[in-house]
């Protein structure tokens, strides 16, 4: 925390004013890159229509994001799955977004009753499987980011 107040060039005191804990400013960053990103892309007009390939398709443009694929940004996923603490903070960030990407999907289609419920069941699927072929390739570079992705969604056919 001293290295970062350093950085931004305000005292550690400061930085605790507006972040209480480390994993505050690690999940801030990837809530409002990432998030951003998935809530856009969720709500272009561009893309397929069906949910699931909706779904997909805004995955698979996240992952094809540069910064995801820096040195920095794979040291910071590891250490995020590797801290129970940040791992656990983590899961229940990505329960709110497949909620929230779930929503979106809902109203752009205007689903309800039990197709609303399947559209937040295949956000769900996606979602896990996406984060399933993130994490496999934190560990194995034999494929990319991609290639992993595209693994993972083929188990939903």
């Amino acid at each position: 925390m001293t290295e970062l107040a350093q950085e931004a060039g305000i005292s550690r005191r400061t930085l605790f004013r507006y972040f209480a804990k480390k994993d505050d400013i690690v999940f801030l960053s990837v809530d409002r890159w990432e998030g951003d990103f998935m809530r856009n892309r969720l709500r272009s007009a561009d893309g397929p229509k069906e949910s699931v390939e909706r779904i997909k398709w805004a995955y698979q443009a996240l992952a094809m994001e540069e910064s995801l694929h820096s040195d920095a940004a794979r040291i910071k996923t590891r250490l995020i799955f590797d801290t129970p603490a940040l791992a656990r903070r983590m899961h229940q960030g990505l329960n709110d977004w497949q909620r929230e990407f779930a929503e979106l999907i809902i109203d752009r289609v205007g689903a309800e009753g039990d197709a609303a419920f399947q559209i937040h069941a295949q956000v769900v699927a996606v979602s896990m499987l996406y984060t399933t072929a993130f994490r496999h390739w934190l560990v194995d570079d034999s494929h990319s980011l991609r290639e992993w992705i595209e693994i993972a969604f083929a188990a939903l056919h």
